[in-house]
């Protein structure tokens, strides 16, 4: 009999630890766009390791230079009908490379970039009116602003990149090279061309 339960709870225990987990939804509750208060977040709490994260809201939320967030799963920015404008401003690297996951910037979704630390993405699904954009050299913004970023994108091996119209690659530095690792990506598409 005892043997028999502890056999259930084991069980128990393994099916609880390989569900799937809820995505970490922006709020910002704190009214700060603050990407580590926890008050931003539901459920309450900073992203943690492996967490699918979205911000599905007309927000900016910012993931200052300094404080590195650990590599999420995946990142959701807007909804698929293009109604809400988020933008995520990085001054720091990000890493959303959960395996097997996907990361989706919806119409009007924007990546901000103000770094020159790597963003990483296990799969990347980028829709028509989303960008990723890098600041240039004495660009405004909250600090720190125009810290000279350049383009330092990876989708991972066997990853994917695709886009729905046309990438556009804005703010590199004058002269500076610009840094795509794709070259094990399973596909590299762009829809409509």
């Amino acid at each position: 009999m005892k043997r028999s339960a502890l056999l259930l709870a084991a069980g128990l225990a393994l099916l609880q630890g390989t569900a799937a987990a809820a995505p970490r939804t922006w709020t910002g509750g704190n009214g700060d766009g603050d990407w580590f208060q926890p008050a931003n977040w539901n459920p309450f709490g900073i992203p943690a390791p492996g967490d699918d994260v979205v911000i599905d809201m007309s927000t900016t939320v910012f993931l200052t230079e300094g404080m590195a967030a650990p590599p999420i799963g995946s990142l959701t920015l807007g909804d698929a009908v293009g109604t809400y404008a988020p933008i995520l401003w990085l001054s720091t690297g990000l890493a959303a490379n959960g395996a097997g996951t996907t990361s989706t910037f919806h119409p009007r979704a924007t990546l901000l970039c103000d770094t020159s630390s790597q963003i990483v993405f296990a799969s990347l699904t980028m829709a028509q009116g989303s960008s990723i954009t890098y600041t240039r050299p004495g660009a405004s913004g909250p600090p720190p602003s125009g810290s000279g970023a350049f383009i330092n994108l990876r989708v991972l091996p066997g990853g994917r990149l695709e886009q729905t119209d046309h990438v556009t690659e804005q703010g590199a530095l004058p002269g500076a090279a610009a840094t795509h690792d794709h070259e094990d990506v399973a596909a590299v598409h762009v829809k409509g061309q």
